[in-house]
């Protein structure tokens, strides 16, 4: 593979690990909480699936942050694309709230999520921009994003998508 060219056999093995490694784990978090039944048992929640998946959201995030450093436009385009469906949940739910219900259990967590999301985007523009920087016409594009004078040559020739 391309990604393992410049890495040693342990780096490759630990990249490896770490990409492979966090999915089983959070899912079997994600239906200990949630109770869901294999045959006649009933999934519990055990300490040790929340260290498991404390484990597997820390291996995810090192994994994250490889595809950044490497990537900055797919991890701008991921980053926009999470957060934009956190803003669409949001929406929904803010959208289905009753009348009657209390501010501060409803309202003003989904109203923190909407600016947290927003927030993402924001970060998610800015690796975009940064990441399309490293492609030839590049410059020109993330200048246009940016909303940055252009220079007279570029003011011409509007970039290519």
């Amino acid at each position: 593979m391309e990604e393992y060219r410049d890495l040693t056999t342990g780096q490759a093995t630990f990249q490896t690990l770490v990409t492979i490694a966090p999915f089983p784990l959070f899912i079997l978090l994600l239906a200990s909480l949630s109770g869901v039944k294999i045959g006649n048992a009933e999934l519990q929640f055990y300490p040790i699936l929340a260290v498991w998946g404390f484990v597997s959201l820390i291996t995810c995030s090192i994994r994250l942050y490889w595809i950044r450093e490497r990537n900055r436009l797919t991890y701008g385009l991921l980053e926009c694309l999470a957060a934009t469906f956190i803003l669409t949940v949001s929406m929904v739910k803010l959208a289905h709230i009753p009348s009657h219900a209390d501010l501060w259990e409803t309202i003003y967590p989904i109203l923190a999520q909407l600016f947290g999301s927003m927030y993402v985007v924001v970060r998610g523009i800015d690796n975009v921009v940064v990441g399309l920087k490293d492609y030839e016409r590049g410059e020109a594009l993330a200048n246009w994003l940016a909303m940055r004078p252009l220079a007279k040559e570029e003011q011409k020739t509007p970039p290519a998508p």
